[in-house]
């Protein structure tokens, strides 16, 4: 596995769990429910993800223009989705509840995309994401 492909993976991971993030913070205002263990876990992922990025150095791209990855993009693509479902599905065993996937499948209509930015094209970038989501969707469980 070479930089690119590492960078492609962790960022379609944080792009997973944003949206699962995204799904919780739509099945907390169903239900009022208090923070749970596969929320803690969801922002645990995405805090390691960020503190990765920060370390990551930039490097030379030369004649290409970096890695553009877009959460619209993946949120079209079926082996996406396929992860979330897989990565949502987990969190769901450590929660014991199968509440969050049928809300995940609704998230394609790429209504989540409007809460944070959604293309990453460097581990810059990909902070930043991370801070636009942590702020914007994890604020809806600070209480």
């Amino acid at each position: 596995m070479n930089f690119y492909d590492f960078f492609i993976f962790i960022v379609r991971f944080a792009f997973a769990n944003v949206v699962l993030l995204h799904t919780f913070a739509q099945v907390k205002n169903e239900t009022s429910r208090k923070p749970s263990k596969a929320l803690q876990h969801i922002c645990f992922n995405l805090e390691s993800i960020r503190s990765t990025a920060v370390k990551m150095k930039p490097i030379n791209t030369g004649d290409r223009q970096g890695v553009l990855l877009d959460l619209r993009k993946n949120l079209e693509d079926h082996s996406f989705i396929e992860l979330c479902v897989a990565v949502g599905k987990t969190y769901e065993l450590i929660q014991d509840t199968d509440e969050m996937t049928p809300t995940l499948l609704q998230c394609t209509d790429l209504m989540c995309t409007s809460f944070v930015r959604s293309q990453v094209q460097s581990s810059e970038h990909l902070v930043a994401f991370i801070d636009d989501a942590l702020t914007k969707l994890g604020g809806a469980f600070s209480r």
